[in-house]
């Protein structure tokens, strides 16, 4: 990415916008995240192939350029105090319902998921 001329002026003029800052960021732990799995799949070729080696010492080259990026998002974030990186979403409370279930009828309407199996013992389809 090319950076856009307002950083630029920005930056003279020690300035660091929100923008600028959420662009950083990103940047940096999109740039980690790439070395991580490069190291990944480089350690993933080495461990399938016994004849080869990691001779330029590749794997540990992106471990410490990783490292350094995640030191460089630490050094930004820093600057600022966050109050929440991200909320996670654990869905549903998931219970199942059953035909034979009194009130089934009323229940119906709430289906997220409607799915059925063949009951061995019974011999037909629940």
């Amino acid at each position: 990415m090319k950076t856009p001329p307002q950083y630029i002026k920005n930056l003279k003029n020690k300035i660091i916008t929100e923008e600028m800052l959420i662009n950083c960021l990103y940047s940096s732990n999109k740039r980690a995240k790439n070395h991580r799995d490069k190291a990944s799949e480089y350690r993933d070729y080495f461990r399938s192939n016994r004849f080869a080696y990691d001779k330029y010492s590749n794997i540990e080259k992106f471990n410490l350029k990783k490292e350094e990026y995640y030191r460089q998002k630490d050094v930004l974030l820093s600057i600022i105090q966050p109050t929440c990186i991200h909320k996670e979403h654990f869905g549903y409370e998931k219970r199942r319902i059953y035909d034979f279930e009194s009130n089934y009828h009323k229940k119906k309407k709430k289906f997220i998921w409607e799915n059925c199996f063949f009951d061995e013992k019974e011999k037909k389809e629940v």
